[in-house]
């Protein structure tokens, strides 16, 4: 949809995630979720289709906010707290994960393990992070969510996705 001043929000159902063949092969997935796009020329146009949907979590993705993770970060940040009121082991598992994106909430669930490498600095670290850490993050924080959402299921909202880094997609 092309950006006019004054045009409205468009609300479409985004295809079902049975569509998918992989995931329509797993037979402890329950058919639970349902996915909504709500697009338009403005953040402020759109607010009342984003209210309408009354997400329990508004997570901003602009990753001119923050940079890479930025959605994550915001999720994990309005997501964190509640989980730990209730399941700290939970969030305290997924520390490297959660701290990845969001480090402010290491106050909240402690700090991360530590690797053999970690308190090198500059040209004493002889080992950089793999190439596929961003992986290892975003499957450990796709296993949180899941872990948290087994209780009761969450509506979440990602505004200004056309915006996020490569990290968030």
């Amino acid at each position: 949809m092309g950006r006019r001043s004054g045009a409205a929000c468009v609300v479409r159902q985004a295809r079902r995630a049975s569509a998918n063949p992989r995931q329509s092969a797993m037979p402890d997935r329950p058919e639970t979720g349902r996915h909504l796009w709500i697009t338009g020329p403005s953040r402020a146009a759109c607010a009342a289709a984003i209210a309408a949907s009354a997400p329990d979590i508004t997570a901003d993705c602009d990753r001119r906010v923050r940079g890479p993770y930025t959605g994550a970060g915001s999720l994990m940040r309005a997501l964190v707290p509640r989980v730990h009121e209730h399941r700290p082991a939970l969030a305290t598992r997924h520390a490297i994960e959660i701290l990845a994106v969001a480090p402010e909430l290491e106050t909240l669930i402690g700090p991360a393990p530590q690797a053999l490498t970690s308190p090198a600095t500059g040209l004493e670290r002889t080992r950089p992070p793999s190439g596929h850490r961003t992986r290892r993050i975003t499957r450990g924080l796709v296993d949180f969510l899941r872990e948290a959402a087994a209780e009761a299921l969450l509506t979440i909202a990602f505004s200004s996705a056309e915006q996020a880094d490569a990290a968030d997609l």
